[in-house]
Formats: structure tokens, sequence, C-alpha cells
């Protein structure tokens, strides 16, 4: 399977991870795929503060990352809150390794990997993939 076609594949996912009820959407997630090779850029992510401290925003996450991870992608990265997502598995990425277009406080970049190792794979700026 493409890159592209797992994107769109975990994007559809996403989708249907949406909590909702009627009317009122309760949380959000957004997945975007990156230059990299088998790396997935994952956001923005958002819960309804009526629904906040639920799990709805770390099941989001948990469902994209098993999603990406059986479809053989090796590291997700997203812009957050490090206490917030270390809980999650995600780290900060080492200062000057990865760097996304535009002005993103780098300490808020994190990355979690999908298999061992697969942090010390990714180097350089994150781009978009051209959509076939």
């Amino acid at each position: 399977m493409s890159n592209t076609a797992k994107v769109e594949e975990l994007r559809a996912k996403a989708g249907a991870l949406r909590a909702e009820r009627p009317v009122r959407l309760l949380a959000r997630g957004e997945v975007f795929q990156s230059l990299f090779n088998g790396a997935l850029l994952l956001g923005p992510l958002a819960v309804d503060p009526e629904f906040a401290n639920r799990g709805h925003g770390r099941g989001l996450v948990r469902e994209a990352m098993d999603a990406a991870r059986a479809n053989g992608l090796g590291l997700v990265l997203l812009v957050g809150d490090e206490p917030y997502y270390a809980r999650l598995g995600f780290v900060r990425v080492p200062a000057g390794q990865i760097a996304l277009p535009g002005p993103v406080n780098p300490q808020r970049l994190l990355a979690a990997e999908l298999r061992p190792g697969g942090l010390a794979d990714y180097r350089g700026l994150v781009t978009a993939v051209a959509q076939a």
C-alpha cells in the first residue's frame, strides 16, 4: 500500500474515531502525512471542554497510533504539551533533529515511536507529500 493510500485509510479511521452525540462533536483529531517515509503528523486534536478529562482525547490519540502501527508506520509526530502527551508515549524531539515549517516552538515538537528506535530514523524538515 502506498503512503498516500495509508494516509487516506488513517484519515477515514480518524473520522470514525470522532466521539459524537447528537448535534455536538465531543472530540476531534486530524491525520496528516509527512514527507518522511513511514511517519505520521497528528493534529490538531480538540475535546469539547464540557467533556474534558474523560479520556476522549487520549482515546483518539491511541486509536490513531494503533492504526498507524497497523499500517506499518514507524513514528507519530505532533505539536503539543509534553506533560500531557508523555503518558501516551510521546517524548520531545531532540533539538534540531526534526523541524516543521513555520513558527513552531521546538520544545513542543513531540514524537512517539511505533517501533523501537524509530525516532532515530528521522531527520530534517517535515513537508507534505503530494497527493496522487
